[in-house]
């Protein structure tokens, strides 16, 4: 997730910009001005397109929210401590009605102690603020932390790889921005560093059956191609459970000429092959590219069990391509030999 927080001061042509910020892909903008009172709060969002106001998060005149229809609201640390025992009630009020709520953090144990279920947390500073000078970065890792957390502080390019590595769900920018030469080029470039670990990232959990990790990444958003790509790899290596949820978002096993059903076979994964088989995969799909995806396998791994599996579920003898059979006379076992000479192969 990357989020932007808006300059704390105004700037010209504001609007504007926020506009062409969210044509550009920004999926969560956090406005915040301290110094604008509700008027003036009031005038800047008329002048962003309604169609954006489902990404906006504000920080101060949380009952805009309700007025403009926002995403949500976000409580600064200073306002949530001053709740006290009404914090609940507080975000109860917006969250049953469907809006968001986060909140900000400057001690990653005070959030991961906190007994308010936020949508997700800032935490700051990650790194020396580019925005605030003397402001300096605390490297918070919180690998450790299972809550959705929003790394603050020093963000850029160059530095967006390594919040994601200290556990970090996301990233917030505001001086990485604001303080650019070209706010609009600076966007782009961080934005594009966020998509390559994000991209990273759905592999990673998918493969590796993350499933919650998984689900909270897809929980804003994702596309049709997401869980495609995803769907490949948890079949690829036998994640049924994954595989379930995204099936359940839509994905379609087929895409990419069944690439999922091809590296499960690949990697020897019997689950992942059988998975896709109870989900209505033919055995005999692209012209016989399990049987023949297989005998590779079985040299490579010197193992038959998949080959058997599949010989029992009726691969055709006719798809077996002569390259296969050349390629277990020239390197199979014995056994490997008449498995296939027995059940395959025409005299």
């Amino acid at each position: 997730m990357l989020i932007v927080i808006t300059s704390e001061q105004e700037l010209e042509n504001e609007s504007t910009l926020l506009n062409q910020l969210f044509s550009k892909g920004l999926e969560v903008l956090h406005l915040r001005k301290p110094s604008f009172n509700i008027e003036q709060y009031r005038v800047l969002l008329k002048d962003i397109n309604p169609k954006f106001y489902n990404r906006i998060m504000i920080h101060e005149n949380h009952e805009l929210c309700k007025e403009f229809n926002l995403r949500g609201i976000h409580l600064q640390e200073q306002p949530r401590i001053d709740l006290g025992d009404n914090l609940k009630n507080f975000t109860d009020s917006y969250k049953k009605i469907g809006f968001k709520v986060s909140s900000s953090f400057h001690d990653p144990e005070v959030l991961n102690a906190s007994e308010i279920h936020f949508d997700y947390h800032l935490l700051s500073p990650v790194f020396s603020s580019i925005s605030k000078k003397g402001y300096k970065g605390k490297g918070f890792d919180v690998n450790h932390i299972r809550k959705t957390i929003i790394g603050m502080g020093g963000v850029n390019a160059e530095t967006v790889q390594k919040v994601y590595e200290l556990g970090y769900s996301g990233v917030g920018v505001l001086g990485g921005i604001w303080n650019s030469e070209d706010i609009i080029e600076s966007f782009k470039v961080i934005s594009k560093e966020c998509n390559k670990v994000r991209d990273f990232n759905l592999e990673l959990f998918s493969g590796d059956g993350e499933l919650t990790k998984l689900k909270e990444m897809l929980s804003d958003r994702y596309t049709q191609l997401d869980i495609d790509h995803a769907l490949i790899n948890a079949v690829a290596y036998g994640k049924k459970e994954v595989a379930d949820y995204l099936i359940s978002l839509g994905a379609d096993i087929s895409y990419g000429d069944y690439e999922g059903v091809y590296y499960a076979v690949h990697n020897n994964e019997l689950e992942g092959l059988k998975y896709a088989i109870s989900k209505g995969v033919d055995i005999n799909v692209n012209d016989g590219m399990i049987i023949n995806a297989a005998i590779y396998t079985t040299i490579q791994k010197k193992c038959t069990k998949l080959l058997n599996w599949i010989v029992d579920n009726k691969a055709s003898k006719e798809l077996l391509t002569q390259d296969s059979k050349d390629l277990l006379q020239k390197y199979g076992t014995k056994k490997q030999q008449e498995l296939i000479s027995s059940l395959y192969i025409e005299n």
